[in-house]
């Protein structure tokens, strides 16, 4: 009840809020500007079903079928999902320019070493991917050595029974 009364709230605030934004779009666009923008706006719809959609489950199946039955499969196919967009995104700031020059209009834009901050972003990604898979891979092996000694001792972790089942008797 109380989820379901939560996700209405969060549906409606951001119906809301998408009624403020077209509102502030229709107000503040001039008419010339309109067609550039839904161009914009249809390019990026297309741009995402046509290209990183299929992109993306084509990546998801290749890692699937070459960790097949591994239990890491998952964080991979997230880091590579993270790498593919943060390199997308970089390539605005990546991209070689006219004889290496900065756009004249505004010297203060691209002013940061992006390639750098890229590489370390990635290199953060990549780390939490392994110490996701460190941690389950210890996880499982904890998991194991504690069956294995339940088990030796004679112990079933399987079935649950109370102190009352075992000493009431039936007798018919």
């Amino acid at each position: 009840m109380t989820t379901t009364v939560l996700r209405v709230a969060a549906a409606g605030l951001g119906v809301i809020l998408i009624g403020y934004g077209v509102t502030l779009t229709i107000r503040s666009v001039a008419q010339p500007d309109w067609r550039s923008m839904i161009v914009w706006l249809a390019g990026g719809v297309l741009g995402h079903d046509a290209v990183l959609a299929p992109l993306w489950l084509g990546m998801w199946w290749m890692v699937r079928r070459s960790l097949r039955g591994r239990a890491y499969h998952v964080p991979v196919a997230v880091g590579l999902a993270f790498t593919a967009v943060l390199a997308l995104l970089a390539v605005p700031v990546l991209a070689p320019r006219p004889n290496g020059q900065r756009p004249v209009d505004n010297p203060t834009l691209l002013d940061r070493p992006y390639g750098l901050g890229l590489l370390i972003t990635l290199a953060l990604v990549w780390a939490a991917v392994i110490a996701t898979i460190a941690v389950g891979r210890l996880r499982a092996t904890h998991s194991r050595r504690r069956t294995h000694t339940d088990a030796d001792v004679g112990i079933d972790i399987h079935t649950t029974t109370t102190p009352s089942d075992n000493d009431t008797e039936e007798t018919s």
